[in-house]
């Protein structure tokens, strides 16, 4: 007959539920009893039915985390700080990439719908749901959406408080004695929607001169010709590049500042200064394993759903190498 977790627990003295938990490595029982259960389990010829067990106990001890890719900040750093944590808890974190294509991101959701994770931490690519992910929500599928989301689920949502962060690089910016505002954001998704309201209100508030679009192509320069410094504020380093190289002859003759969100690529010429607001990705993966645990453990179910809004890490300024 084969071997038994009643078998190995009689054997090593433990109850069958420790048995169970050092088998799965589960790190909430100490290591030395780990590796003897292991051992002992191997020396009895002990082969686990990892399908029979999950069925059995209704759980997989896996929580997906739905990426669009994996070669951005935003991205790299969530799955590198909540891996670790979901491990702390004794579930493993599986990364699971869509590549930004809404038929395969349909798919994995799909999958979610078949029970093969407990739960899932979401980065969606898109504003409006689905019928999967609707699917998901009526059965009380365990799920938190991170950085961006999908309006009007009950649906825990962890992000960075875009509108200050925004506001803030615009303040920045104003120290700076700037006199006017490139201000570009294009209009993807809530999360960006969000920064290019907090840049406009605080332009506003200061009631200087700005030309604001969500697309190179309709920036009017024209409206900052009387300015002599300039701030550009964008959603990300390669927004303002592309600015600067569309509009060369028109800039060349103005003291600029720049400011944008994560990351700044190379040097800071030709402005006079760069603002980075940096994310805090640490911070938001801790909310985000906290509240898909919260659900998976059945401690609580969201009945409307909760924003969970995380400053800034820091501001970073960057200078020209040659200043």
């Amino acid at each position: 007959m084969p071997t038994t977790l009643q078998d190995i627990a009689n054997e090593s003295g433990v109850d069958i539920s420790t048995v169970s938990r050092a088998l799965r490595d589960d790190p909430r029982v100490r290591e030395n009893t780990r590796n003897k259960i292991n051992e002992l389990a191997h020396q009895m010829g002990y082969r686990p039915n990892l399908t029979a067990r999950n069925l059995a106990a209704g759980s997989t001890r896996t929580v997906w985390l739905l990426l669009p890719s994996l070669p951005f900040q935003i991205e790299s750093e969530l799955a590198q700080y909540a891996g670790p944590l979901m491990r702390e808890h004794g579930y493993d974190l599986l990364i699971a990439l869509f590549h930004s294509k809404k038929d395969v991101f349909t798919h994995l959701l799909n999958r979610l719908n078949q029970g093969v994770a407990d739960g899932a931490i979401i980065m969606p690519n898109m504003d409006t749901s689905t019928p999967e992910i609707d699917r998901l929500v009526q059965s009380n599928f365990p799920m938190v959406f991170i950085d961006r989301y999908i309006k009007n689920l009950p649906i825990p949502v962890v992000t960075t408080d875009q509108l200050n962060c925004s506001k803030e690089l615009v303040k920045n910016c104003i120290e700076q004695k700037v006199e006017g505002f490139i201000i570009l954001f294009p209009n993807n998704n809530e999360v960006v929607r969000k920064r290019h309201k907090g840049a406009i209100d605080a332009v506003l508030k200061s009631k200087l001169p700005y030309t604001n679009a969500n697309h190179l192509d309709n920036i009017e320069i024209s409206k900052l010709k009387n300015c002599q410094s300039i701030g550009i504020i964008a959603n990300d380093s390669y927004a303002i590049r592309k600015i600067i190289q569309k509009e060369t002859k028109n800039l060349n003759k103005h003291k600029l500042i720049f400011a944008c969100f994560d990351t700044w690529h190379g040097d800071a010429y030709p402005s006079k200064s760069v603002t980075v607001c940096h994310q805090d990705f640490r911070s938001m993966a801790n909310i985000a394993v906290k509240e898909i645990l919260k659900q998976v453990e059945r401690k609580s179910l969201p009945s409307r759903r909760q924003t969970f809004k995380v400053p800034a890490e820091k501001y970073e300024t960057i200078v020209p190498s040659l200043s």
